[in-house]
């Protein structure tokens, strides 16, 4: 009798995970973790767009450009990588590796700058490379009509 009263708690509890949100959490961190393991390398740099952003990192034992490019149409948040070497290249059409990483309703990128001078930060729709490295990066958007909200500050950004 106690086997089928545990049997059955352990059912409830599992009938009742959205493993789909889980997934998409988990993808969400992935996509936190890569940034906040940037590197510095200004030839690479930091760029931002509402839609996309790109920085240095490094992958398996590479260092690579990656790019994530939020495409509103098909509502998939895509990973592209470019290595260093190809970055250096000379050729016009730079050679990358190209993934879906999550699939959200919405989502936008932002970019914090904190100015300490002034004592005061914002938040900002785009960012330059020639900005340097952004203080921490806000995801936000919509999954499954539920929003959603994740900032990544970034451990080697300098005080401005």
């Amino acid at each position: 009798g106690t086997s089928i009263v545990s049997g059955l708690r352990i059912w409830d509890n599992v009938k009742n995970v959205n493993f789909a949100k889980a997934n998409f959490l988990l993808d969400l961190d992935r996509v936190a973790g890569e940034l906040y393991r940037s590197l510095d390398i200004p030839v690479i740099g930091f760029e931002g767009k509402s839609l996309e952003l790109s920085f240095p990192v490094v992958s398996g034992d590479s260092l690579v450009k990656a790019a994530y490019l939020f495409d509103r149409e098909k509502k998939v948040l895509v990973r592209r990588q470019t290595s260093f070497k190809e970055l250096l290249s000379d050729t016009i059409d730079k050679a990358y590796t190209e993934k879906e990483v999550m699939a959200p309703d919405e989502l936008a990128f932002s970019y914090y700058e904190f100015n300490k001078d002034k004592n005061t930060g914002e938040w900002t729709a785009e960012w330059p490379k020639t900005k340097g490295i952004f203080n921490a990066v806000k995801i936000t958007g919509k999954f499954k009509n539920e929003e959603f909200t994740k900032t990544v500050f970034i451990p080697i950004s300098p005080p401005r």
